[in-house]
Formats: C-alpha cells, structure tokens, sequence
C-alpha cells in the first residue's frame, strides 16, 4: 500500500510538471509540427503500384491430387528472379523512359503471397502513372522471361530424347538385320530377339517421355490485378508523418518540461522547499492574512506545525527564528506561529525587527494589541501570554542594522520561562 501511495505522488508530481510547463510543451508540439509540415511539403514523393500475378505451374501433372499447385512453386525463387538482373534489363529497355536497370531493380520490391502460386510486384516511381506502368511492365517482363527459360529447358529435354531415339532406332535396324541374317534358334539368333526387345522397350519409354513433355504448358502465367485496380500509395504519408510529427512534439516538450522546471528556482509547493532547504516542510498554509488563522484548516496545520517544531526543539531550546522571504515583506508565518504557540498557554514574546513599517503594521493588527505602560512591548488581548516587540533599525552603534543590541537584549530578556519568536527580515544579510 505504501509502495502504490508513492508511485501515486510521483506520477502526481510528473502531471504537475507538466501543468506548471505546458507552454514548454506546447511550443514544441508547434515547432515540431512545422518541421513535420515542411518536411511534407518539401520532401520528395514517391507512388508505389502494384500489380498481382499468378505462377502457371510448369509440369506434367500440375493438377497431381498428391501435391496443391503452391507446393510446386517455389515464391522465394520466383520473387528473386521477378528481381533479378536479366528481368530489369529487358524491363528497362521495353519501358523507355531512361530508367537503368540498375534504377530499376531498386525500385522494385516482389512479395510471394504464403500458400498460393500469387506474387505480388511493386513498382515505385515519382508518379502514380509511372508507377502502374513500370509495375505492370515488369510483371509482363516477368512473365514472359519465365515463359522462355521454361520453353528453352523444354526444347533442350525433348531435343536430348530424339537424339537418343535415333540411337536407339539405329540399333533396332541392327538387331532385325542379325535376326534375319541368323538360323533361328542359334545363339546369336536369340541375343539379337533379346536386343530388339530392350530395345523396343526403351523406344516405347522415350516416346511417351516425349508426349508428355510436348503436352507441358510452359506459359509463365498470367496477370490476376494489374496496378491500375490496385490503389496506388503515396510516400511520405501525409496523415501518418504529420500524426508521428505531433506524438513525437508531445513526446518531446514533455521531455524538455523537466529540464526547464528544475532551472527555474521559484518554488511551488512544499516538496520544493523541502528539497532546498534539506528539511521537511511542517504545514502548508492557505490563507494569507494572520486573522483566518484562527479558524479553519489553516488554524489545525499551524497547530501541527507548532507540535512538530516544539517536539524538534534540543533541551532549553526556547527561540525560534524565522525567515521571513515573502514577496511582501510581511511576517504572517512568524506571527501565526507565535499566536500558535500562546493558544498552548505558553508565554510567547514575538520580536520584529525594524518592526515599524507597514507591512509589519499590517500583520499585526489582528492580534488585537495595547502598549504596556512604561515600555516597548505590546501584548494581545487576543491569547494571553503573547507579547510583541517592535524594534527599530539600528544605528551607527549596532553591529547590525537588524539584528541590533535592543533586538538581542529583548531575545535575552524573557527568562527561561518564555519562548522567542525572532523574526529575520527579508533584508538581513548572511551575517545577521
């Protein structure tokens, strides 16, 4: 539980980071955002087509019950050669439009489809036009390659057929001219039956050999969705690159919000005190005027704070100073404080430096205070035991314009028995 409570302030404090420096974070989701804009504007675009071809299964039996039709192709073969070096030189020189093969094969990206005898081609160009032709051509280039090599090792078989078929019919003349030219029955007669039979046998196994590679479709296949069915994508996408442009300026402008929070030194909240001054912050007060105090929440925290601070207090401590670093210049927190300490029916002298100007004035009069006869000191007719003084400046004789002589003696002055609250004023130096 105490784990989860503080994951729960940390990711409280990133959300408050985030709060006090959104302009940080805003103007870099804008500037990133104009860089994604021109980045759009300006950079080259490119179409990609793509059109669709299905592989004619070359072979005797492509319709085998044993085997489907993509167990007879091979997709990783085929991509590569759709890509190869042959295919884009013919490519090149039907397109005509300068583009090298080399240009070619780079622009070029073939995709088997998994199971299944399709290959898809894609073709990218600086245009959609130029993109559908270039991908429709290297299809058909593709194609008809595919068509001819198939051609080509198909001649080459049956031509190495024949030629044995004239060898063997060569030896078939042979063996009848030794049967003829033999008495039946002889040795010889009979070597020359057993020839002509193997003989026979060999033809019949060639010929059919034959038919059934003359029977081989050897076209390379055919176009199923030529690229202008096909839609055309366009590159660098403009709704894509201009939606990354904006995560990654979100993205970036919380990143610099961090940085940018920790050099400013104004503090905030009560763990930025804490983490300045290496101690731990005893209340956070909401009010701003000292009256208020009395009553409400504010009333409750200055109480805790006064526990805290007198549980903290070494043996015959009994002076609390109080650095006063307002904006305004007036004590509230000092003069809170001592009226929280005079509600515990202590006996409180508040001392004030150069306690004649307004802002001081001003934080007093809600203690309700009369001038006690014969003396510098006033006292509260709010809390009993509470007792202000206001010092004047020093003169030429003090050691410090502040913290003067009648400062030191009204800090002395109180006995063991009372509890000073010193006021340190804004303007005092570090030797005060």
């Amino acid at each position: 539980m105490n784990q989860a409570h503080t994951e729960d302030l940390g990711i409280g404090q990133y959300l408050q980071v985030l709060a006090r420096r959104w302009p940080v974070v805003a103007v870099t989701v804008v500037v990133v955002t104009a860089l994604t804009v021109a980045y759009v504007v300006l950079a080259p675009r490119t179409a990609t087509a793509t059109t669709e071809v299905n592989l004619n299964v070359i072979s005797t039996d492509p319709f085998t019950a044993s085997r489907s039709a993509s167990g007879l192709v091979d997709g990783t073969t085929e991509a590569q050669i759709a890509s190869s070096y042959a295919v884009a030189v013919l490519a090149s020189e039907r397109l005509g439009d300068g583009t090298s093969s080399s240009e070619l094969r780079r622009n070029v990206e073939v995709t088997p489809v998994a199971d299944a005898t399709v290959i898809r081609i894609a073709y990218t160009a600086p245009t959609p036009v130029a993109a559908q032709r270039g991908a429709d051509m290297v299809a058909a280039t593709y194609l008809e390659f595919r068509a001819e090599q198939a051609e080509q090792r198909l001649e080459s078989m049956i031509a190495r057929l024949e030629a044995r078929l004239v060898s063997l019919r060569e030896q078939l003349v042979a063996a009848n001219a030794r049967i003829a030219s033999s008495r039946e029955g002889s040795s010889t007669a009979n070597q020359a039956v057993s020839d002509r039979d193997l003989v026979t046998i060999e033809i019949d196994s060639l010929l059919a050999q034959k038919s059934d590679l003359e029977r081989i479709d050897t076209s390379g296949g055919a176009v199923l969705t030529p690229a202008l069915e096909n839609p055309v994508v366009h590159a660098p996408g403009t709704r894509m690159v201009l939606a990354t442009g904006v995560l990654l300026g979100v993205v970036l402008g919380a990143v610099l919000a961090f940085p940018a929070d920790r050099r400013n030194r104004r503090l905030r909240r009560g763990g930025d005190v804490a983490a300045v001054v290496d101690a731990p912050v005893l209340a956070t007060l909401e009010g701003t005027e000292i009256v208020p105090l009395l009553e409400g929440v504010d009333r409750e925290r200055m109480r805790a704070a006064r526990e805290a601070l007198l549980a903290r207090l070494p043996d015959g401590g009994r002076v609390l100073a109080v650095l006063d670093r307002t904006a305004t210049g007036a004590p509230d927190v000092a003069v809170g404080l001592a009226l929280a300490l005079a509600q515990d029916n202590r006996r409180v002298r508040l001392v004030l430096p150069d306690g004649d100007r307004d802002e001081v004035r001003d934080a007093t009069s809600g203690l309700d205070l009369e001038q006690v006869a014969g003396g510098a000191m006033e006292v509260s007719r709010l809390v009993r035991g509470l007792e202000v003084v206001r010092a004047p400046a020093g003169g030429p004789c003090d050691a410090d314009a502040l913290i003067t002589r009648e400062v030191r003696d009204h800090v002395r002055g109180p006995g063991s028995a009372a509890t000073v609250v010193l006021v340190v004023p804004h303007a005092a130096g570090a030797a005060s």
